[in-house]
């Protein structure tokens, strides 16, 4: 690749920073059958590691991956659909595009619809509405037709918090149901959202109470992440200090897609970065997202712009509802302060950690100071 910094997607293992440690936990776990669950804050590479994880699980052990990005689904027929399309992309195709006889034996009864696009000749399906009872009955189908092929099988479920959303929580006993019932299949459940996914892995009035080994993606250690950079700029004949990696760090607190954004605009600007060229780097990043940003303010009512703006400005805030952070930033009363802190947290655009708040979005606090 011309640009080492990727910004989109997992492009191999020379443009991964580190992740060593969690990756040979992760390996450990499904080497030796336990499920996990890996949570942390959106945007620092938990799709790209188990993608990672993925092909060196393959390499070493020969187990498949199957991802199930449910992110988007909103009830039963969306998640069956999904299940349905990843399984028969990853497994139920022949090399020519076709249908595998041994996924064929299962479409009929899953109520799918088979048909040919026209154009490119390649099956299309479309999917018939069903009984609950049914619908668990799919899905069972689909995780017995995995159960029964040759390969060991890692299944991830991608953003899974969102189950809890889908037919009132049902859904949610069900998949541990079916975690049981085909042991010799191995689950990883990520998500983003990392007070729900505590919840339904740690609550012990929840399906998946202690059933997983758990894993919090933190930041990449600000040493390991400036070698990772300075070694790609020098690869490349390029010169970067690393006091100026450790700005870019801080900058960016540690947040992996922001690093990455902002190393790979810096990559293409000289051949010999200088402080001139983060300034201005910065800025260009910052005017992109204006448009997105303003118009995110606008969904939020002017207390919860207003709170947000404060927070943004003093990171990080120990008591954004003591009376002297309130005078101070002229927020008005504290219980409509209380009131917004929590709409915001809620929305996860504001988080806690450590006792103290920031804005989860780096750009969009980095914004907010200069807006």
């Amino acid at each position: 690749m011309e640009n080492p910094f990727v910004i989109q997607g997992y492009q191999g293992k020379e443009y991964f920073c580190d992740r060593q440690d969690e990756i040979q936990a992760l390996e450990n776990h499904i080497v030796n059958n336990r499920n996990i669950t890996v949570y942390g804050w959106r945007r620092l590479g938990k799709t790209s590691l188990i993608q990672y994880l993925a092909e060196e699980i393959k390499e070493k052990h020969r187990i498949e991956t199957l991802f199930v990005d449910i992110s988007t689904c909103r009830n039963y027929d969306n998640l069956k659909s999904t299940f349905f399309q990843a399984v028969f992309h990853k497994f139920g195709k022949t090399r020519q595009g076709g249908i595998k006889k041994t996924f064929q034996k299962i479409i009929a009864s899953l109520g799918v619809s088979l048909s040919f696009d026209p154009l490119s000749g390649l099956p299309t399906f479309s999917f018939q509405l069903q009984e609950t009872e049914d619908k668990e009955r799919s899905l069972a189908q689909l995780f017995h037709f995995l159960d029964q092929l040759d390969s060991e099988i890692l299944i991830v479920f991608d953003e899974f918090q969102q189950v809890q959303n889908i037919e009132k929580g049902q859904i949610e006993a069900s998949l541990r149901n079916f975690t049981q019932t085909f042991p010799q299949l191995r689950f990883l459940f990520s998500g983003s959202h990392r007070g729900i996914m505590q919840s339904m892995f740690t609550s012990s009035n929840r399906p998946f109470y202690r059933s997983t080994q758990l894993l919090e993606l933190r930041p990449i250690d600000r040493t390991t992440y400036s070698k990772f950079i300075y070694d790609h700029f020098k690869d490349h004949d390029k010169n970067i200090s690393t006091e100026l990696i450790n700005q870019i760090y801080q900058w960016s607190r540690g947040e992996t897609y922001c690093i990455q954004l902002i190393c790979n605009y810096l990559f293409n600007s000289s051949n010999s970065v200088v402080q001139q060229d983060f300034l201005e780097t910065k800025e260009s990043i910052l005017q992109q997202f204006h448009g997105y940003f303003a118009e995110l303010l606008n969904l939020l009512t002017n207390k919860q712009v207003a709170v947000l703006k404060s927070i943004a400005k003093n990171e990080p805030v120990q008591n954004p509802t003591s009376q002297n952070f309130i005078n101070t930033n002229h927020l008005g009363a504290a219980s409509s302060v209380q009131s917004a802190l929590k709409a915001l947290q809620d929305k996860e655009i504001v988080f806690k950690e450590n006792s103290c708040f920031f804005v989860h979005d780096v750009l969009l606090s980095q914004w907010l100071k200069i807006n």
